[in-house]
């Protein structure tokens, strides 16, 4: 074995090690976990106009209206919210 497939076979076995360490997470996991991100993310704000169109229809002021909006968009990204890794 000549020692450029030494060498490589070392960083097989380090990768391999950080992996079984959860220091470095696979790219299809990382993958299919932002993919759900996004859906939810969508699916998020496409719901947001129906939610905001009842809840602004009862306001009375502009100021209800904005506080009414502004409760939902956070309602919607606090449930979005993390760390983003899997």
């Amino acid at each position: 074995m000549c020692s450029s497939d030494l060498y490589h076979q070392a960083n097989i076995s380090a990768l391999e090690e950080e992996i079984k360490r959860r220091n470095v997470i696979p790219a299809d996991v990382v993958q299919a976990h932002w993919e759900a991100l996004i859906a939810n993310t969508r699916a998020k704000l496409l719901n947001l106009p129906g939610r905001l169109a009842t809840k602004v229809v009862g306001s009375s002021t502009i100021q209800d209206a904005e506080r009414e909006a502004r409760d939902l968009i956070h309602e919607a990204l606090s449930e979005l919210s993390g760390d983003g890794l899997p």
